[in-house]
C-alpha cells in the first residue's frame, strides 16, 4: 500500500470506528487492529488521535474548492460546507461531543470564516463597504453562523439548518433585533 493510500486507510478506518462509538472510547490499538497495520505505521503518520481528527478536518476544507463556492449563494455554500457533518452524522457527533470539540470549533469557525469571505469577493462587497465596516459585517456573520451551527450540533442535527439559518439572516437583515429608535430599523 503507498503512503497516500497507508493514511487514506487509517483515516478511513477511524471515520468507521468513530460511527460506531464515542471518540473516548476509540484507541490507536483498536485503529491499527482495523486496518492490519502496526502502531509505527500510525505514528508515522499521525502524532495522536486528535491529529488524526485535525487531518480529516483540513482534508474536507480542502475538498470545498474556492472556485466552486464562488458560484453558490451563502447558504448553499454553508450548506455544502456541512455535507460532510450530515453524511457522516454519527461520526461527525461523537467527535462534536468529544474532548476535541475545540478542534471540530475551530474547523467550524474557519470553514464559515472561509465561506464568508467568498461570498464577500463573489458579491464584491469591498466595493460597497469601507474595510472596517466590511469586517464588522462579515464578523456579525461568522458568529451568527457558527452560532446556528453549533446549535444544530448540539440538537444532534434534528433540524434543516439550511432553513434556520435562512430565517436567522432574515431576522438581522429586517432589524428584528434593533430597539423601535434605531433610525435605520425598517417600518
Amino acid at each position: 500500500m503507498g503512503m497516500i493510500r497507508t493514511r487514506q486507510w487509517i483515516m478511513d478506518n477511524f471515520m468507521t470506528l468513530a460511527r460506531e462509538k464515542p471518540l473516548n472510547k476509540i484507541t490507536v490499538a483498536q485503529i491499527v487492529e482495523r486496518c492490519g497495520l502496526n502502531r509505527n505505521t500510525f505514528y508515522y503518520y499521525f502524532e495522536d488521535i486528535p491529529s488524526l481528527i485535525e487531518a480529516i478536518f483540513a482534508q474536507q476544507a480542502a475538498a470545498l474548492l474556492p472556485e466552486q463556492r464562488d458560484t453558490l449563494s451563502l447558504l448553499d455554500s454553508l450548506d455544502q460546507g456541512l455535507a460532510w457533518c450530515q453524511a457522516h452524522r454519527e461520526a461527525a457527533l461523537h467527535i462534536y461531543h468529544s474532548a476535541s470539540r475545540e478542534l471540530f470549533q475551530q474547523h467550524l469557525t474557519g470553514l464559515i470564516g472561509d465561506t464568508l469571505n467568498a461570498y464577500a469577493r463573489q458579491m464584491k462587497l469591498d466595493a460597497i463597504y469601507d474595510p472596517e465596516a466590511l469586517r464588522a459585517v462579515l464578523h456579525f456573520y461568522r458568529c451568527l453562523l457558527l452560532g446556528a451551527v453549533l446549535d444544530w450540533l448540539d440538537q444532534d442535527m434534528r433540524y434543516d439548518l439550511k432553513e434556520e439559518t435562512r430565517r436567522l439572516i432574515s431576522l438581522a437583515e429586517n432589524g428584528a433585533l434593533l430597539p423601535p429608535e434605531y433610525p435605520g430599523k425598517p417600518a
